[in-house]
């Protein structure tokens, strides 16, 4: 994350090892539960932001299935949407 003014203003991000910046007015961390977000704020000294959990009527799942055969097919992923 980048900071001005004491404020978010954009993220950081690398690629192949070269650190970029993408400026941004907003910025949405939907990283899901596992977002280490907030401990990074705390770590740059900013208070831990507040829990805010909202009801969307969509949920998800993770499955792994063994096939016997290794090939490219085999490692699919597959979205199923209810």
């Amino acid at each position: 994350m980048d900071c001005r003014n004491g404020a978010v203003s954009g993220v950081r991000y690398r690629i192949d090892g070269a650190e970029n910046l993408l400026a941004a007015d907003f910025v949405v961390d939907a990283m899901g539960r596992s977002s280490k977000l907030s401990g990074w704020l705390e770590q740059a000294g900013f208070d831990r932001p507040r829990l805010q959990r909202l009801y969307s009527g969509i949920n998800y799942a993770t499955a792994l299935f063994e096939r016997e055969r290794d090939d490219e097919l085999s490692r699919a992923t597959t979205l199923v949407q209810h």
